[in-house]
């Protein structure tokens, strides 16, 4: 399995609340969230993330492909079809309490297969 790992860029978050948060994340699993796999609080505000590598990147990397390239289109039917994703994914956060507050389509994500996983990174 291949991982990733992000370091978070220093923020007004305490180290107890990113630990609080970085367990609940941890918890959350659905097919259309990307899964916290671990996190790391070190010195000096140090923060990283762990998370399932995802090959083909995200909505907004794809839509400027599809803006620039001949026969790279992003279609209606895969458009309603990552639409639905997005919003399977929020639904589920929301039944929990948790509110996204960065939605954009840099957080949407696409694995191996292109199945779509929502970052909650940000």
């Amino acid at each position: 399995m291949a991982l990733s790992i992000y370091r978070l860029i220093d923020g007004p978050i305490g180290e107890t609340t990113f630990r609080k948060e970085a367990e609940l994340l941890g918890k959350v699993k659905h097919g259309n969230i990307i899964v916290l796999r671990g996190y790391y609080v070190g010195p000096r505000d140090l923060r990283l993330v762990v998370y399932d590598y995802i090959p083909n990147g995200n909505l907004a990397t794809l839509l400027q492909e599809a803006s620039h390239q001949e026969g790279h289109m992003l279609n209606w039917p895969m458009l309603h079809l990552i639409s639905l994703g997005i919003a399977c994914g929020l639904a589920f956060l929301h039944s929990l309490s948790i509110v996204h507050g960065d939605v954009k389509p840099k957080n949407v994500l696409f694995d191996a297969d292109f199945k779509l996983d929502f970052d909650l990174r940000n």
